[in-house]
């Protein structure tokens, strides 16, 4: 294989596992458009952001992240609370039932993980997880642009599989 058409294989693998379409389907709560969802699992990885982050980050306007947290906060997923920086901005804080939200969502990820290498030879296995060894060994050079949560579960996993 060449070296385009491995990096294009694995850039259609990337976009699957993240598209629109495979995470969404195990949003348990139905409710939730996948900018809101979106918008849960940035503040779960990077912890209190502004709105005006998180428009970027979810590529919406700002008054579109307005309606967003609105959605969010009444639902009890998160909380507005002020910048010790700058009292004009506004910064949305994860709660405690948007912490458990997530949570689901991610078991319910893994299992699906798990469910889809189920019928996997050891063979296979093996192959995944030196190809995964690999993966983690070229986001680790690059892991000052991951949120705080995810550089943890990156030092985590590369001292696992070193």
């Amino acid at each position: 294989m060449n070296r385009l058409r491995a990096v294009e294989t694995y850039i259609v693998l990337t976009k699957l596992i993240i598209s629109k379409n495979l995470p969404m389907s195990y949003n348990y709560d139905k409710d939730l458009s996948t900018t809101q969802l979106h918008t849960l699992v940035k503040l779960d990885e990077c912890g209190d952001l502004n709105l005006s982050r998180l428009a970027e980050e979810g590529m919406v306007t700002n008054q579109a992240m307005t309606q967003i947290a609105d959605k969010l906060e009444k639902l009890g997923y998160v909380e507005r609370c002020y910048s010790k920086e700058n009292r004009r901005v506004t910064n949305l804080h994860l709660t405690e039932n948007g912490q458990g939200y997530i949570k689901r969502f991610y078991e319910k990820m893994d299992q699906m993980f798990l469910d889809m290498f189920s019928s996997c030879s050891d063979e296979e296995i093996g192959k995944l997880e030196e190809a995964s060894r690999f993966i983690v060994s070229l986001l680790a050079k690059v892991v000052e642009d991951y949120g705080e949560k995810y550089k943890c579960e990156l030092k985590h996993v590369l001292e696992r599989v070193e």
